[in-house]
């Protein structure tokens, strides 16, 4: 169980707490999944999606300024795949 206090950002123009939420990352069949950062340039592969097998990979957490509307993005926590 994860003990650690959540740390929320203040919005860099504004100087308020800022709203966690997530990037949508568009799903399969109606599913949604939480967006990822890939390391390295997009390759596409033969069919037009993006190569990810053996880049490093991590969830990321969006948190947005409710005065500015302005959306910071933070990439910590590592996701592990299995390879495509």
């Amino acid at each position: 169980m994860n003990t650690e206090t959540p740390i929320i950002p203040t919005c860099t123009h504004c100087t308020v707490p800022m709203t966690e939420g997530f990037i949508a990352d568009g799903g399969h069949r109606g599913f949604v999944d939480v967006g990822t950062w890939v390391a390295g340039a997009p390759e596409k592969t033969a069919f037009g999606s993006a190569k990810t097998n053996f880049r490093d990979r991590y969830f990321l957490k969006a948190f947005r300024c409710a005065q500015c509307g302005r959306v910071e993005m933070f990439a910590l926590e590592k996701r592990v795949m299995p390879l495509n």
